[in-house]
């Protein structure tokens, strides 16, 4: 005999809808929150990393949700912005941000282009400013993730901005065995520097500002040869 299946009580739709509506209120407040939390003088970060650590466990579960899609990418732009102050970057790394950026980074690779990924790929980024960010990212094999990544992608600003990361994660001896690609980063890093030179007003270049460019290149520099290629192609 067939198995009878009865539509759930009224009631029940109307409760599961309520905590829907309820959980994006919640997600979207504590949104605003880290948004405006203000760097403290006294280096407690415990806040901080307790709003990080709610906001994370509400995007582990929504992040492929459609109903929660304004909500990520707004949560995106704002760990962008967030990840940007460098003395931010441990609070993210203490919240376990980077090895959850590299999975949804690996969800998304199949996928055409959207806003997440120039976001995401931001966050890591800025987190690999940060010498513990380094550690951390070269622990998760985040250069590879990257270059997988980047077959998928051929968007000219996300591909810098994992060419810049990866040049941050290499050490001297992976940049003296890999010229070809460092010399084609360092091609687009004197690109960027020298336009973003030209602008007097904020020395930016597109979405670049030329300290940024600088701090890579001058990573690069740790093996001879790089000042050589520069002075020849300056």
């Amino acid at each position: 005999m067939t198995k009878l299946t009865f539509p759930p009580d009224a009631e029940n739709n109307n409760n599961s809808t309520t905590k829907e509506v309820d959980n994006r209120e919640e997600f979207s407040s504590l949104l605003k929150k880290i948004e405006h939390l203000k760097i403290p003088n006294n280096d407690d970060f415990q806040e901080h990393e307790n709003t990080l650590q709610l906001l994370l466990n509400y995007a582990s579960i929504h992040f492929e949700s459609p109903k929660y899609s304004q909500l990520m990418q707004s949560m995106l732009l704002i760990l962008v912005n967030y990840s940007n102050k460098t003395v931010l970057v441990p609070c993210l790394i203490k919240t376990d941000y980077p090895s959850v950026l590299l999975t949804w980074l690996n969800l998304i690779s199949n996928r055409e282009l959207s806003r997440d990924a120039d976001r995401l790929v931001g966050v890591i980024y800025n987190i690999s400013r940060h010498e513990n960010g380094i550690q951390v990212l070269n622990s998760l094999n985040t250069t590879n993730k990257l270059k997988e990544f980047q077959k998928h992608h051929q968007n000219s600003d996300i591909n810098i901005l994992c060419m810049m990361t990866m040049a941050l994660l290499s050490t001297p001896e992976q940049i003296k065995n890999d010229r070809r690609r460092m010399n084609n980063i360092l091609d687009q890093l004197l690109e960027i520097i020298v336009n973003a030179s030209k602008q007097s007003f904020d020395y930016l270049y597109r979405v670049w500002h030329i300290s940024e460019p600088l701090i890579v290149s001058v990573r690069l520099i740790c093996y001879d040869r790089t000042l050589d290629y520069i002075l020849q192609h300056a």
